[in-house]
Order: C-alpha cells, then structure tokens, then sequence
C-alpha cells in the first residue's frame, strides 16, 4: 500500500459550533468579513465606533440585557 500524506497546510479557520446537552449537533465555518458576537458586545462595538444606539420608545431599561455599564 502507498504511503500518502493527507496534512494539509491553511492558515487559521474559525468554526461556529452549535451545542446541545453538551453534544456538538451542527457546525459550520465563520464566512470572511462575517463577525460573531452577543447582541451586548455588537452594542459595545457600535458605541465605541461612534453611533448612538437609541431604544425604541416604550423600551424597558431594567430588562436583564441591558447594558448598564455604558
């Protein structure tokens, strides 16, 4: 039987795991330019760039993910 090499070399490859009881149940690659993040960090991230993020009237300011550190 031949002897074949299957390594390959690539740079670094971000892959989003979906994880349910612990068990991988799908994955999939990060596409280029695609960013992940919680709704919390995207929040962070367009303050520190510059832009106001203004709720919608009648918004609540006490829901468990708002951010009460900006």
């Amino acid at each position: 039987m031949a002897n074949v090499n299957y390594s390959t070399e690539h740079g670094p490859i971000g892959i989003v795991l979906t994880i349910e009881n612990g068990k991988v149940i799908h994955t999939r690659p990060v596409q280029n330019g695609e960013i992940t993040a919680s709704l919390e960090e995207f929040l962070w991230i367009a303050r520190h760039a510059g832009y106001e993020v203004i709720p919608p009237k009648g918004g609540k300011d006490n829901d468990p993910d708002s951010d009460k550190n900006s």
